[in-house]
């Protein structure tokens, strides 16, 4: 999408233009550069998604359990 130049089209039709406050709104960039994204930034979303996991296998552990016990 980016090199096919879509992006750049979405923003030049949906994004505002450009003014005094998008300097400060950007940590004082144009916009124009992309800055990496590293796992350290990331990390919040490891989190959520191990403890999303040990919650699931938890509940699924419980749902076995619970039939074993039902059927018996």
């Amino acid at each position: 999408m980016q090199r096919g130049g879509l992006i750049e089209h979405w923003r030049q039709e949906f994004w505002p233009s450009a003014d005094r406050c998008s300097e400060t709104a950007t940590g004082g960039s144009d916009g124009d550069t992309i800055q990496a994204i590293s796992v350290a930034d990331m990390q919040g979303s490891f989190y959520v998604l191990f403890f999303g996991t040990i919650k699931n296998l938890g509940t699924l552990y419980n749902l076995v359990v619970n039939r074993k016990f039902m059927n018996e």
